[in-house]
C-alpha cells in the first residue's frame, strides 16, 4: 500500500511538471498551426483574441505520461487509459474539418458508444456480465464524457471539477479496494491543475475539443470501477454521485433546451455557470463553485463507504433540487410567449424538484427493506435450525427496518410525489412492502411463541417425546398462536398484492416474492398448525385410538407402494403411544365376507378379491380409499375399531433404522442404514428359502426399529424433521384418519389422488401380477409427450417401457418365480394402468408396437386406462397411448404428474409441442426451450408440476 501511495503521488508531480510545461508549448504550437477558436458564448469568462484548444491534449499527455512512468498499471486500467485517448482523437480530428463537412452529434455518439464498448469488454464485462449492465455501462461512460464536455463552457469550470472529482476518486481508489487506479487518478489531478492557471482567467488554452471527453471518459470509468463494491442500483446511483455536478448541469441544460425548443446540440448559454454569472457571481468564483461542490460529493460518496450509502443518493437529490431552484430563478436565457407558458413552467420545475426531495426516503426506505429481507432471511434459517433466540432476534430486527422503511416513506416529502404518474404507484407499492414486512414481524413473533410453549433443553426446543409419550397440554395452544400467525401473514400478503399499477422491475420483483413467499410462510404456518392438532391426536391426548400399521413392500408391487408384507398395531392413550402387536401377513384374520368399502372401489377391485385378500387391499392408487378398506376389513374380521391407517415402506423403514441405529439381528448380525434394504427385499430370501425362518428375521427387525422409536427419546424436532420430511415427499409414509383426514391430507401425507381442474394430469401405476418379487430388478421409463398446435384438438402419447432385469436362474423361485407352473422363471407380468384426466379419449394403444385393446375404469375422477405388460428377464416392454384431449386455457399448460413409490424410482420425459410463432413468457424451472418445443427430463420420486406459459403471434400467417 505504501508503494502504491508514493507511485501516486510520483504520478501527480509528474503530470503536474508536464502540464505546467505543455501548456506553453501548446500556446506556442496553437498559434503556429492555426489550432484555435475564437470565443463565441460568454464575453465575461473568456478572452476577446483566438485562444488554442490544445489544452486537452496536453492534459492527456500529460496524465498518461505520468501514469505509465510511475507505476506499472494493470492491463485494464492501461485500456481505460487508451479509450479515454480514443474519445480525444475522434473529437479532435472532428474539429479540425470545415464546420459543414462534420459528423453528425448522432454519429459522433455511436462512435463514442464503440469506444466504450471495447472498454467495457475489456475492463467490466467480468464485473457485469448481464447484457443489460454492459448496456448501461455503454451508456454511462458515452454520458460520462459527453457531461464533461457540456460542462466546458466558462474559463475554469471543467478544470477545476475535474481536479476535484479526480481527487475525491483518488481518496475513493483506496478506499475501495483499488488502490492502483490512484495512480492514473493523481495523474489526472496532477495534469489539471497544471492547466488551471493557463485557463483559470483570461484564458490562453482551452480544453478543446475532445480534451472534455478524455477526462469524462476517464472519470465515468474510476467512478464505475470504485463503485463495484455496491450491487444493483446502489453501484450505478454511487458512480452518479461521483459525478453529480456534470451530471447535473447536463440535465439542467438538457431540460432548459427542451422548454425552448432549441436543438439539444447547439451551444447556449443555459449552463448552471451561466446562472450563476446572471446572478452577478465572477468567473473565477464560478470556477471554485464547481471545484467545491464537486470536492463535496467526493467526500459523500466517501462517507457512503463508510457505512452511509444513502449520502449517494442525498447528494444527488439536493444537487437536482438546488439545480432546478436555480433555473427558476433565472429566467432571461428562456424565450416565453406568454405568462401562461412561464407559470406552466415553473409549475413543471418545481414538481420535478419535489418529486426529486422524494428520492432520499425512498432509497433509504430501500436500503432499509433489503436489511429487513436479510434479517428475516436469516431469522427463517434459525427457526427452521429450532433456534428460537436467533429467530426472534432476526425477526425483530427485520420487522424494525420494515417499520424503519414505512417511516420514510410517508414522510411529506413524499405527498406530491405519490400523486405522480408511475411514480406515485411504485411509492405506494414500497410502502405496501414496508407494511407488508412490518406485520410480518408479529406475525413470525406469534409463531415463536407458539414455539416458546415447548420447554428448552441442552440441544434446543423439546416437544416432549420421550419413551413413546408426549406432553399433551402444550400443543392446543401452540395451534391457536400458529393460527394467529398465519392470519397476519396472510393479511399482510393481501396488502402488498392490492398495491400494482405500473411498476418499475425492482419494486415489481420484490413484491412479486413478497407475495410468493408471504404466501409460502402462510402455508408454512398452517401446515405447523395442522400438524401440531394432528400429533396430540395420534397420540389419543383426548381419547384412545387404534392405528393400523401396515408394512409395505415393493418387491411386489401394488399401487401405493407394495403388498402388505407385515402388519402392526399401535394404540395411542392418554400421550402414550403403544406397539401392541407387529406380526407378518401371514397371521392377518381371514374374511369370510367383503368388508364395506366406497362403491367405486368395489366396482373397480372387486375382480381382484380386494375386499377379502388382504395383499390386493392397496390396489387402488388413493391410499385414503384402501385404507378406508383396510380399515374396514380389520373391523370387519376382528369387531375391533380402527381410527386410522399409517402404511410405511421398506425404504421409510430403512429411513427410521437411520434415526434409531443399526439393530443386531442374529444369525445376520448388524443391520444397518446401509445393508438394511437389499438384505430385507433380495438377500433375505436366498438365506432364509423357509418363509417362517425369513418372517421371524424380517419381523425381528421390524420390532426393534419400532420398539426403539417408541422408546427413543427424539424431543429435538430437528431430528424428526429430516427423514419425516423425506418419507411425506416420497410417499414412504402414507397415513388416514377418520376423524383428521382433512388435516392429513393439507399435510401433504395422505397419498391421494388429487387431479386440478386447471392441469393436464399423469400418473402411472403398476402392480405385480406375477406373484415373484421381481420388482426389486424392474426399472421402469415413462415418456409424455403433447401436441398443442390445435387448442381445440390436443394429441398427446404416454409410452410407459419396464425394463426387467432379473436373471432367470440362480435364484430362488419365490424371487423369479414361476408362480404359474406354464411361466417362465424372471419373468415380470404387470398391470399397467395410466390415470388421465376424465376427458381424455384414448385414440390408440400398443405393446411392443402390437396393437392391442385397453381396459378403461373411472377413478376420482380420472380415467385409467391399463393393460398387461409381460417381461422376460433381460427384456423389455413397452406399453403405448395415443390421446385426445382439451385444454381449458390456450396459453397456459399445466401438467401435474403424481408418482407411484415404488422401490426403484421411474424416469421420466416430457415433450410440449407448442404452435409456430410462439412467445415462452414462463416455464418451470428446469425445463429447456428448443424452437417451439418445451422439455424435461429427470427422476420422478416426488410429485411434480410443470407449467408453460405462452402466446401465440400469428407472424407466421
Amino acid at each position: 500500500m505504501n508503494a502504491l501511495v508514493a507511485n501516486s503521488v510520483w504520478a501527480f508531480v509528474l503530470a503536474l511538471l508536464l502540464s505546467l510545461i505543455l501548456m506553453p508549448v501548446s500556446v506556442i504550437l496553437g498559434a503556429r498551426y492555426g489550432l484555435l477558436v475564437t470565443p463565441r458564448l460568454w464575453r465575461r469568462g473568456r478572452s476577446k483574441r483566438p485562444v488554442t484548444y490544445l489544452g486537452g491534449a496536453a492534459v492527456c499527455l500529460a496524465t498518461v505520461a505520468g501514469s505509465l512512468f510511475s507505476s506499472k498499471l494493470p492491463i485494464e486500467f492501461m485500456v481505460i487509459l487508451a479509450g479515454g485517448t480514443a474519445m480525444l482523437l475522434l473529437s479532435f480530428r472532428d474539429n479540425k474539418r470545415r464546420r459543414s463537412r462534420r459528423m453528425h452529434a448522432l454519429l459522433r455518439v455511436l462512435l463514442q458508444a464503440c469506444i466504450a464498448g471495447a472498454v467495457w469488454w475489456f475492463v467490466f464485462s467480468d464485473l457485469m456480465p448481464d447484457p443489460f449492465e454492459g448496456a448501461l455501462a455503454i451508456i454511462w461512460l458515452v454520458v460520462a464524457a459527453n457531461s464533461m464536455n457540456l460542462l466546458d463552457n466558462m474559463d475554469g469550470v471543467a478544470g477545476s471539477t475535474a481536479a476535484a472529482t479526480a481527487a475525491g476518486l483518488t481518496v475513493l481508489a483506496f478506499m475501495s479496494g483499488e488502490p492502483q487506479l490512484a495512480v492514473p487518478m493523481a495523474a489526472l489531478v496532477g495534469a489539471c491543475l497544471g492547466f488551471l492557471p493557463h485557463n483559470a482567467k483570461r484564458a490562453r488554452v482551452y480544453l478543446g475539443a475532445g480534451g472534455p471527453e478524455f477526462i469524462g471518459f476517464l472519470l465515468g470509468a474510476a467512478a464505475l470501477q470504485v463503485s463495484a463494491r455496491f450491487d444493483g442500483s446502489e453501484r450505478w446511483i454511487t458512480a452518479a454521485a461521483v459525478l453529480a455536478v456534470p451530471l447535473t448541469d447536463t440535465t439542467i441544460t438538457l431540460w432548459s433546451r427542451l422548454a425552448v425548443g432549441d436543438p439539444l446540440a447547439k451551444g447556449n448559454v443555459d449552463h448552471i455557470s451561466h446562472k450563476l454569472a446572471r446572478l452577478g457571481l465572477r468567473t473565477l468564483t464560478i470556477a471554485v463553485i464547481h471545484g467545491v461542490m464537486a470536492l463535496a460529493a467526493a467526500v459523500a460518496v466517501a462517507l457512503a463507504f463508510k457505512g452511509t450509502p444513502q449520502l449517494s443518493f442525498w447528494i444527488l437529490a439536493v444537487y437536482g433540487v438546488l439545480g432546478v431552484l436555480l433555473a427558476i430563478v433565472d429566467e432571461r436565457n428562456v424565450r416565453v410567449r406568454s405568462g401562461l407558458w412561464r407559470w406552466a413552467r415553473y409549475a413543471a420545475l418545481a414538481v420535478i424538484a419535489l418529486g426529486l426531495l422524494a428520492v432520499p426516503p425512498a432509497v433509504g426506505a430501500a436500503l432499509d427493506l433489503r436489511k429487513s429481507k436479510a434479517a428475516f432471511t436469516a431469522g427463517l434459517a434459525s427457526a427452521k435450525a429450532f433456534d428460537v433466540a436467533g429467530a426472534r432476534a432476526s425477526f425483530a430486527s427485520g420487522g424494525e427496518l420494515a417499520a424503519s422503511a414505512e417511516r420514510k416513506l410517508d414522510m411529506p416529502l413524499t405527498l406530491v410525489a405519490r400523486y405522480m404518474p408511475i411514480v406515485g404507484d411504485n411509492l405506494r407499492a414500497a410502502s405496501a412492502l414496508a407494511k407488508g414486512g412490518r406485520m410480518i414481524g408479529p406475525a413470525a413473533e406469534e409463531a415463536l411463541k407458539a414455539a416458546e410453549v415447548f420447554p428448552t433443553g441442552p440441544n434446543g426446543l423439546e416437544i416432549g417425546f420421550s419413551e413413546g409419550r408426549i406432553n399433551i397440554e402444550p400443543w392446543p395452544l401452540a395451534v391457536e398462536r400458529l393460527a394467529r400467525a398465519a392470519v397476519s401473514a396472510r393479511a399482510a400478503v393481501t396488502d402488498v398484492n392490492a398495491a400494482n399499477g405500473l411498476l418499475l422491475p425492482p419494486i415489481a420483483n420484490a413484491r412479486n416474492e413478497f407475495i410468493e413467499r408471504g404466501s409460502d410462510a402462510a402455508r408454512t404456518l398452517d401446515t405447523a398448525g395442522d400438524a401440531a392438532a394432528l400429533i396430540p391426536h395420534v397420540f389419543g391426548a383426548e381419547k384412545p385410538r387404534t392405528w393400523f400399521l401396515a408394512i409395505q413392500n415393493p418387491t411386489e408391487l401394488r399401487a401405493t407402494g407394495g403388498f402388505l408384507g407385515a402388519f402392526g398395531i399401535l394404540r395411542g392413550e392418554s400421550g402414550k403411544l403403544t406397539l401392541e402387536r407387529f406380526d407378518s401377513n401371514n397371521d392377518l384374520p381371514e374374511l369370510s365376507t367383503p368388508a364395506p368399502a366406497p362403491q367405486e372401489f368395489a366396482d373397480n377391485y372387486d375382480r381382484f378379491y380386494s375386499r377379502t385378500f388382504w395383499l390386493n387391499a392397496n390396489m387402488t392408487p388413493d391410499f385414503p380409499t384402501a385404507a378406508e378398506v383396510l380399515a374396514n376389513m380389520w373391523e370387519h374380521a376382528t369387531k375391533t375399531r380402527i381410527d386410522g391407517v399409517i402404511a410405511i415402506d421398506a425404504v421409510g423403514l430403512n429411513q427410521l433404522l437411520k434415526l434409531v441405529g443399526p439393530v443386531n439381528a442374529p444369525p445376520v448380525g448388524q443391520i444397518t442404514h446401509d445393508n438394511f434394504l437389499p438384505l430385507a427385499l433380495n438377500e433375505a430370501y436366498v438365506r432364509f428359502p423357509e418363509k417362517e425362518a425369513r418372517s421371524s428375521f424380517l419381523l425381528e427387525v421390524g420390532r426393534e426399529v419400532w420398539s426403539r422409536l417408541l422408546a427413543g427419546n427424539f424431543s429435538n424436532p430437528s431430528a424428526l424433521l429430516e427423514p419425516l420430511g423425506d418419507m411425506v415427499g416420497t410417499k414412504r409414509l402414507q397415513m388416514w384418519s377418520r376423524e383428521e383426514q382433512d388435516r392429513i391430507m393439507r399435510l401433504g401425507v395422505a397419498g391421494d389422488l388429487h387431479p386440478d381442474d386447471g392441469s393436464e394430469y399423469l400418473m402411472v401405476v403398476g402392480q405385480n401380477s406375477g406373484g415373484n418379487k421381481i420388482d426389486f430388478y424392474a426399472r421402469r421409463r415413462i415418456s409424455y409427450r403433447v401436441d398443442l398446435t390445435n387448442p381445440r384438438d390436443v394429441r398427446g402419447a404416454v409410452d410407459v417401457a419396464i425394463e426387467n432385469g432379473a436373471p432367470s436362474t440362480g435364484l430362488p423361485p419365490y424371487i423369479i418365480g414361476p408362480f404359474d407352473p406354464k411361466d417362465p422363471p424372471g419373468l415380470n407380468r404387470t398391470f399397467t394402468s395410466v390415470y388421465l384426466p376424465g376427458y381424455t379419449g384414448i385414440l390408440g394403444s400398443t405393446v411392443d408396437g402390437r396393437q392391442v385393446g385397453v381396459e378403461s375404469k373411472s377413478e376420482k375422477g380420472l380415467l385409467a386406462a391399463s393393460q398387461f405388460q409381460e417381461i422376460l428377464s433381460g427384456k423389455t416392454s413397452t406399453l403405448s397411448l395415443q390421446t385426445a384431449g382439451i385444454i381449458a386455457r390456450p396459453g397456459l399448460y399445466r401438467l401435474l404428474v403424481q408418482h407411484q413409490p415404488n422401490l426403484n424410482p421411474d424416469f421420466l420425459e416430457i415433450d410440449i409441442e407448442l404452435p409456430d410463432d410462439t412467445v415462452i413468457s414462463e416455464v418451470t424451472p428446469g425445463m429447456k426451450i428448443k424452437d417451439n418445443h418445451v422439455t424435461w427430463s429427470g427422476k420422478l420420486d416426488s410429485q411434480k408440476e410443470f407449467l408453460v406459459r405462452y402466446a401465440v403471434t400469428n407472424l407466421g400467417r
